[in-house]
C-alpha cells in the first residue's frame, strides 16, 4: 500500500512537470469569451470596454444583427476618457458561424474597446451581439 502511494505521488509530480514544461507564458491555455448584446439606431454607434489580462490572441466577431442585410462598421481600439478610439476597423455583415471572427489580432494586457457603428444602411433600431475572446 505504501509503495502505491509513493508511486502515485511520483506519477503526479512527473505529470505536473510535463504539463508545466509544455506550456509557454506567451501561449495561454484558456480563453475568456465576452458576449456584448445591445442595440443601436440609424447613424448610431455603441461601444463596450473589456480587459485583456494576459497578452495574446484576441478575436472580435459580430455574431448577429436584427436587420439581416445590414453591413456595419466593427472596430477594435482603446479607451480614451469616455470614448472608444478605434485603431482597427472592418465593414462587415453579421456572421454567426462558429469561430469566424471578423477581427483577429494580438494584444498586450490592458484595457481595450469594441465599437459597432451604422455606416449608413440601417433603416430602424437594431439589436446586435458581438463575441470577444481574450486569453487568460
Amino acid at each position: 500500500m505504501c509503495k502505491r502511494l509513493v508511486f502515485a505521488g511520483l506519477l503526479i509530480v512527473s505529470v505536473s512537470g510535463v504539463i508545466a514544461c509544455g506550456s509557454s507564458p506567451t501561449t495561454p491555455l484558456f480563453t475568456n469569451s465576452i458576449s456584448y448584446v445591445s442595440r443601436i439606431q440609424e447613424r448610431g454607434s455603441a461601444w463596450r470596454s473589456f480587459i485583456v489580462t494576459t497578452a495574446g490572441a484576441v478575436t472580435v466577431q459580430l455574431t448577429s444583427v436584427s436587420q439581416t442585410d445590414a453591413v456595419m462598421g466593427l472596430g477594435l481600439g482603446t479607451v480614451s476618457g469616455t470614448n472608444c478610439v478605434v485603431t482597427q476597423t472592418v465593414q462587415t455583415a453579421a456572421n454567426g458561424a462558429a469561430n469566424s471572427p471578423q477581427i483577429s489580432t494580438t494584444l498586450a494586457a490592458g484595457q481595450y474597446c469594441v465599437k459597432l457603428s451604422d455606416i449608413g444602411n440601417l433603416t430602424k433600431i437594431i439589436d446586435f451581439s458581438i463575441l470577444i475572446t481574450t486569453p487568460y
